[in-house]
């Protein structure tokens, strides 16, 4: 019943922006509309988020949080944010009732309270709400051993959906660009300060899901801005995740993801010619040489080679001490089962032989 209604919510409330019909007689303030029935509908939308056996009805429970929020009337919107607020604050500050808190509740918490924080920054006009959302998030990542924690990524991931078509953004048209730019100035600047706080209390490494909270939720964010601002805007930023990201490369609990949207970054820097990349060519190309035939996920030995490719053809001469590993990693990766993979193996070692023979002559 409750997944088969919040399916249709957005198909409903978001095409048209149109009143709704009067229910039961009712009269409201919005031309005629009664939006009683929101309430109950955004706690099924909730509920179905948060309960383990309804999973699958996560995305389609998310979509209709959302719809709910963007399309309600200004003084709907008021009243669903205290109910939204009852609901999930004692979770996302620590826990439920005074008991331990299992992991898809505070999941679904999580991903539900960024659903309403990217609902609220998507219809304008609420910038001051989706901040006070967001700094829950923020400040749960800030504490030790909050259940909420390892969640805040996917929890941004709603937000700024991650996209790996090659596209030039990075996120589903969700959030307009004033409010990325918003995000980019406000948040990002928590979310490295949390992850550069990590790194320091694990010795230069992150590790653990807890741990890469912050920065993987800062790298979901970076990837949603355009190349051109991410580069221009957030160069310090931009080369302090990607160089830490890339040392998570090898640890095989590392969401995939988040591998990929590392190197991501990687590649936008290397298309723009970022000098940093060649300052640090020792910190990058040793990570991309040991994922790029070995990682256990295709879409991560493509992208390691995608670098590799674009730091061969700017930058080859500073990379002959590599020369070696670069040869054995390349050669392993063109027998790869993936033709993709195998295709873009074979490029890279071409560009790499070219390379050489071009700097004999």
């Amino acid at each position: 019943g409750d997944v088969g209604v919040l399916a249709l919510v957005p198909a409903v409330l978001l095409p048209s922006q149109a009143p709704l019909p009067r229910m039961n007689g009712a009269e409201s303030n919005d031309g005629g509309a009664d939006w009683s029935f929101a309430p109950k509908l955004l706690q099924s939308a909730c509920r179905c988020a948060s309960k383990e056996h309804l999973m699958a009805a996560e995305p389609l429970a998310l979509e209709a949080l959302e719809a709910l929020l963007v399309a309600s009337p200004q003084g709907e919107v008021e009243v669903l944010l205290r109910n939204f607020r009852d609901t999930f604050e004692p979770v996302l500050e620590g826990g439920s009732g005074g008991g331990a808190l299992d992991a898809h509740a505070a999941r679904g918490a999580a991903r539900c309270w960024a659903a309403a924080a990217g609902a609220l920054l998507r219809r304008g006009g609420f910038a001051a709400a989706a901040e006070v959302l967001l700094k829950v998030l923020l400040a749960a990542l800030e504490r030790d051993g909050a259940p909420v924690a390892p969640f805040v990524p996917v929890a941004f991931q709603v937000m700024m959906p991650p996209r790996f078509d090659g596209g030039e953004g990075s996120a589903l048209a969700k959030l307009p660009p004033l409010a990325l730019q918003q995000l980019s100035l406000t948040v990002l600047p928590t979310l490295v300060g949390a992850a550069k706080h990590r790194a320091a209390a694990g010795g230069g490494g992150i590790r653990g899901a807890s741990d890469r909270a912050a920065l993987e939720s800062a790298v979901t964010l970076l990837c949603a801005l355009p190349a051109e601002v991410l580069c221009a805007d957030c160069p310090e930023e931009l080369r302090w995740c990607a160089l830490t990201g890339l040392k998570c490369l090898k640890e095989d609990s590392v969401d995939a993801v988040f591998c990929v949207q590392v190197l991501q970054l990687v590649v936008r820097a290397a298309q723009r010619k970022s000098a940093w990349l060649e300052d640090d060519l020792s910190s990058v190309v040793p990570p991309l040489l040991g994922a790029c035939a070995t990682h256990p996920v295709p879409l991560v030995r493509l992208g390691c080679l995608q670098v590799l490719q674009l730091l061969i053809e700017e930058s080859q001469g500073h990379m002959l001490p590599f020369k070696k590993q670069i040869e054995i990693s390349t050669r392993k990766a063109v027998e790869d089962r993936k033709r993709e993979v195998r295709l873009i193996a074979v490029a890279c070692l071409n560009a790499w032989h070219c390379g050489l023979t071009a700097d004999r002559d």
